[in-house]
């Protein structure tokens, strides 16, 4: 038991040290201008994949899609309410989309990770699978490449 973390534990409002990230991706969400790409780099073990895997929580969750786009001028009225449900980027991590994410089995994210030591050209071709099929919840899909990095030339030719 002293080993498990509580699921409020991933909120994405938990995370420190990436204040301007956290703060891009919220305004993003909010103003429903999110991009259709984003790359966070730095050194390992600092917390990119949680932030990444937070933010897709934050946008897939069932109970918090109401939230999800607002105008600006709705985004400033409303600051109250935005606290109300963790500044708009939380998750209840109740919901089916939110179980899926948290446990790897969401059909609106993929996680590529290296095969071994790299990343190979048959994980990336996965991803054109993935990205073929329509979204199931709320119209965006996440793809987390972690240790970009390894992957081979062939590997990332073929992104």
């Amino acid at each position: 038991m002293g080993n498990e973390r509580k699921i409020c534990d991933y909120n994405i409002l938990n995370v420190t040290g990436h204040e301007k990230p956290v703060e891009f991706l919220k305004n993003s969400f909010h103003r429903g201008r999110m991009p259709s790409g984003l790359l966070f780099h730095g050194r390992h073990n600092i917390g990119k994949r949680f932030v990444a895997t937070a933010f897709a929580a934050s946008v897939l969750c069932e109970d918090y899609a109401l939230y999800e786009r607002r105008s600006d001028a709705a985004f400033s009225s409303s600051d109250d309410h935005a606290d109300a449900v963790g500044g708009g980027l939380n998750f209840c991590g109740k919901c089916p989309s939110c179980i899926g994410v948290l446990n790897g089995t969401s059909q609106n994210l993929m996680l590529v990770e290296p095969s071994g030591s790299s990343i190979k050209i048959d994980n990336i071709h996965k991803i054109g699978s993935f990205l073929s099929l329509t979204p199931y919840y709320q119209g965006y899909r996440f793809i987390i490449i972690d240790e970009a990095s390894t992957m081979t030339t062939a590997a990332a030719n073929a992104l």
